[in-house]
C-alpha cells in the first residue's frame, strides 16, 4: 500500500521545484533567444538561426577578450593551485604558529566583498607606483580563488592517514618519494577539482576585474557588461550561451580528469619507481627476484 505524501512534503516538493524554475528559467530563455533572427529581443523567438553565433566568432575584439580571459584563468589557476596546495598541506600536516590564524587570513577573500577588494587592490597598487597592467589582473585573480584551493585541498590532505607516510619512509623512501609516490595520487583529484572550480571562478569574475582590467583591455565578462550598456546586442545572447555551454563542459571534462588521473598516476608512479628500482639494482638481484 503506498503512502499519500503529507502535506508539508509536498509544499516542500513544491518549493524545491520553483527554486529550480526560478534559477534555470533565465538561463534557459538566454539560450533560446540566441537562437532568434529577429533584430530585436523577441520571445517566443520567430524562427532558428547561427547568426549570432558567427558574428560572435568573427569579431576580433570578442575574441580577443576570450583568450584574454583563457590566459588569466589558466595562470591564475595555476599559481593559486601551486600557492594553496602548498600551504594547506603545511597546515593539515604540522602544528604552525598560529595556524589557525593563518587559514583564516588565507580563507578572507571569501568574507570581503569583491567590490571592496577590488577598490583596496587597486588602491594599493597605485599607492607602491606600479602599472595598471596585467600583472594587476593576475594578482587580484590569485587573491579571490586562493582560498577555494585552501578550502579542497586541506579537507584532502587532511583525510589523507598519516600512517601510509610514515610506512613508506620506514621502507625506506625520502621525503620526496614519500609524496611522490603516496600523498600525490591520493591528492590529485582534488587537485584537479580546485584547479577548474578556480578557473571558472576567474573566468566568470566581473565585479573586480571592473576595477583591475587595464586601460583598452576587456575580459569576456566586461565585454558582455559594455555590451549591454552601449546597445541591445543581440550577439550577447549567444556569447552568454557559449559561456553557459563552457560551463557546463568544464566540470565534465574535470570529472573525466579525476577518473583518468585516478587510474594513470598510480601506475605511472609505480612504474616509474620500479624503473628506479631495477637501476639499483645488481643481476644477481633481479634474477633472484624473477625467480621467486
Amino acid at each position: 500500500m503506498e503512502q499519500k505524501m503529507s502535506p508539508f512534503r509536498f509544499f516542500l516538493m513544491v518549493m524545491t521545484i520553483l527554486v529550480y524554475v526560478f534559477m534555470l528559467a533565465p538561463v534557459l530563455v538566454v539560450i533560446v533567444v540566441a537562437f532568434n533572427p529577429a533584430e530585436y529581443v523577441d520571445f517566443p523567438i520567430t524562427g532558428v538561426t547561427l547568426r549570432w553565433f558567427r558574428e560572435v566568432l568573427a569579431d576580433p575584439q570578442i575574441l580577443e577578450s576570450l583568450w584574454i580571459s583563457f590566459k588569466l584563468g589558466i595562470s591564475s589557476a595555476i599559481i593559486a593551485t601551486a600557492i594553496g596546495a602548498s600551504a594547506a598541506y603545511v597546515l593539515a600536516r604540522y602544528k604552525v604558529p598560529f595556524g589557525e590564524t593563518l587559514q583564516l587570513v588565507l580563507l578572507m577573500p571569501l568574507l570581503i566583498p569583491h567590490l571592496i577588494m577590488g577598490v583596496g587592490l587597486l588602491l594599493a597598487w597605485r599607492l607602491l607606483g606600479l602599472p595598471r597592467n596585467f600583472m594587476l589582473l593576475l594578482v587580484g585573480h590569485v587573491a579571490i580563488i586562493l582560498p577555494i584551493v585552501v578550502l579542497v585541498t586541506r579537507h584532502r590532505f587532511a583525510s589523507i592517514s598519516p600512517s601510509l607516510e610514515a610506512a613508506a619512509r620506514t621502507l625506506g623512501a625520502n621525503s620526496v618519494q614519500t609524496f611522490m609516490s603516496i600523498t600525490l595520487p591520493l591528492v590529485a583529484p582534488a587537485l584537479v577539482v580546485a584547479f577548474l572550480y578556480s578557473f571558472m571562478s576567474s573566468f566568470d569574475e566581473l565585479t573586480a576585474t571592473l576595477f583591475w582590467r587595464p586601460v583598452n583591455t576587456e575580459t569576456v565578462t566586461t565585454q558582455i557588461m559594455g555590451m549591454l550598456n552601449f546597445s541591445t546586442d543581440h550577439r550577447v545572447n549567444a556569447l552568454a550561451t557559449i559561456l553557459i555551454i563552457l560551463s557546463f563542459v568544464v566540470p565534465l571534462a574535470g570529472l573525466l580528469m579525476v577518473k583518468l588521473v585516478s587510474v594513470i598516476l598510480p601506475r605511472l608512479l609505480s612504474w616509474t619507481g620500479r624503473a628506479e628500482m631495477t637501476e639499483v639494482m645488481t643481476p644477481r638481484e633481479l634474477a633472484t627476484e624473477k625467480g621467486e
